[in-house]
């Protein structure tokens, strides 16, 4: 396997990643993208010419993000439509919704992180249920559209909090043993990087790519209300580095999304 280089760097902005290229009668779907580096990389995408859809719980949110986009480019290229990815029948009714176009990038950017113990609609655990199963699905269901749009793209958003824990197959949903909710965030992203990993080799002859991106730390609203520095001294070293980078910007990391999500490499053969 050969690592993959290019000339950018950590430093990257997205208007660096994406000079010189058009993104114009690309369909891209950005869920989450009401806060945060969802809307950065929104809003870049749309910037560079593509049709954006911001897939979003709070549709009110959305409508104004999206709004907020156009107005600013002077074109109507985002539109906000609802998804929950807490909810199975949500998620059904947004892929419906979406019907027969193409779909060229997917970017699975929503999440919930170190929240205390809560099930989905479906009976899930919140953070597995909202970060792993509600994107597999949205994924899985989308799939017939990536396909049609190909050479197409999945992006993943993963986190280094991988490293915190195992997916344990004998209690997903914490049923029985003890809930620790950085655990249970930590079992979300091993499950997202796992998944990844399963798709890549079913998919990349049918023309989708797919990429998981850890987008570092930043100051956004995951985890607002509940996570503390607290909640990163817990982690150890990794909640020390996520601390102590948590003043890099939001232009920066969108760069590493941006350029995954229109390079033209096919990562998964390597």
């Amino acid at each position: 396997m050969s690592r993959i280089t290019s000339r950018f760097s950590a430093l990257s902005t997205a208007a660096e990643v994406l000079e010189g290229h058009s993104l114009h009668g690309k369909n891209i779907i950005v869920t989450g993208a009401t806060t945060g580096i969802g809307v950065a990389t929104a809003r870049a995408l749309a910037q560079a010419g593509a049709n954006v859809v911001l897939a979003v719980r709070r549709l009110d949110a959305g409508i104004a993000i999206a709004r907020e986009i156009n107005a600013a480019l002077g074109v109507e290229r985002a539109a906000a439509e609802q998804l929950d990815l807490a909810s199975f029948a949500s998620i059904r009714k947004f892929v419906a919704g979406w019907g027969n176009r193409p779909l060229h990038v997917l970017i699975n950017n929503a999440g919930v992180m170190a929240t205390p113990l809560g099930y989905t609609e479906d009976n899930l655990e919140m953070q597995i249920g909202t970060n792993h199963f509600g994107h597999y699905l949205l994924t899985m269901l989308l799939t017939p559209s990536l396909i049609v749009a190909a050479p197409s793209r999945v992006l993943v958003l993963t986190s280094g909090a991988h490293h915190l824990n195992d997916v344990d197959f004998s209690d997903l949903h914490y049923r029985t043993r003890r809930y620790n909710p950085l655990a249970a965030y930590g079992q979300s992203k091993a499950a997202n990087c796992l998944f990844a990993l399963g798709f890549a080799p079913r998919f990349i002859d049918r023309g989708i790519t797919i990429n998981m991106v850890m987008p570092g730390a930043v100051i956004t609203e995951l985890g607002a209300g509940h996570v503390t520095q607290e909640t990163f001294a817990a982690m150890g070293e990794l909640g020390w580095l996520m601390s102590a980078f948590l003043v890099r910007s939001k232009r920066w990391i969108k760069g590493h999304r941006i350029r995954c999500g229109r390079q033209s490499r096919q990562s998964s053969k390597e």
